[in-house]
């Protein structure tokens, strides 16, 4: 794959495979984009609700007229599509319910990158200019993200394999359709918003029986707004219970995740490298 996607003047669509974006909030993140450098095209589905066919079509669209897609907002619904899509689209960008697209796209042989999204580049710039840093070509390989927050080891040891990263609840709706093969000597980086800590742990229960002996390391980038479960766990009991199932290094608190704060972009199906105890990872290339 080539690292450089676009350049200043590149043309790039901005779509709501999901719900509909806040308005104000997709005007700001279009003029932004504008400002920098970028055409931008903007499809209907960023202004009135259509129906999954009608998304998948705007989609096919887009990737033909433009070089890379980006993703209005999240929300709910993205899964829907899948039904319809056989053809991988153009480079996607977006995260949380748009995780379903982005696994797809690694199955049909196309990366995409878990990233902030169109509504949110107002309140982050710092999280944007690292977006397009990578989707330009500014960032290559060998890359050791830095840190930029805490981190907390949750079982040590090392690991190399493909990145496949989004949302957790997005990931156990869609992997037995989409295949859980694409795991294969993977290293899985989840997030979370707004679920109850019963529905993590039986969520992960779920996950890791599917993807025992086929991940190689899991990491959880944050779990964000987490509401009281019914016993007496701790959301760092539950990991803990789910990483030792697994038996695989892992660790807690990667910058990749729902909240106002600093996300960084990721190219799904890179390979990389972590290190749990350090709580580090190593983009080694991007194929």
């Amino acid at each position: 794959m080539k690292t450089r996607i676009i350049k200043r003047g590149s043309k790039i669509g901005i779509s709501s495979p999901a719900s509909l974006p806040e308005h104000n909030a997709l005007k700001k993140g279009i003029e932004i984009l504008k400002n920098i450098g970028f055409e931008v095209v903007i499809g209907e589905s960023c202004y009135k609700q259509l129906s999954e066919k009608e998304k998948v079509s705007e989609l096919q669209y887009l990737s033909a007229e433009c070089d890379l897609i980006m993703c209005s907002r999240g929300g709910n619904g993205s899964y829907r599509l899948i039904d319809h899509i056989s053809e991988p689209f153009k480079p996607l960008c977006g995260y949380s319910d748009i995780t379903s697209l982005l696994f797809l796209q690694h199955k049909l042989g196309v990366m995409s990158f878990h990233s902030p999204m169109v509504v949110e580049f107002h309140k982050n710039r710092e999280s944007l200019n690292f977006l397009i840093e990578v989707i330009s070509g500014a960032i290559e390989p060998p890359f050791e993200y830095p840190k930029k927050l805490n981190a907390l080891t949750l079982k040590r040891g090392k690991a190399t394999g493909k990145l496949l990263v989004g949302n957790l609840s997005l990931i156990v709706t869609v992997m037995n359709q989409i295949g859980t093969d694409i795991f294969n000597d993977s290293i899985l980086i989840l997030e979370d918003v707004d679920e109850s800590l019963d529905s993590i742990d039986r969520m992960l229960w779920s996950l890791s029986h599917e993807l025992k002996n086929r991940i190689k390391s899991i990491v959880f980038a944050g779990l964000t707004r987490i509401k009281k479960g019914s016993n007496n766990y701790r959301l760092i009991d539950v990991l803990k219970y789910h990483v030792e199932y697994l038996n695989v290094p892992s660790f807690i608190g990667f910058p990749a995740y729902h909240g106002n704060f600093f996300k960084y972009t990721l190219p799904v199906g890179a390979k990389i490298e972590i290190d749990a105890e350090q709580c580090s990872l190593k983009l080694l290339s991007f194929e």
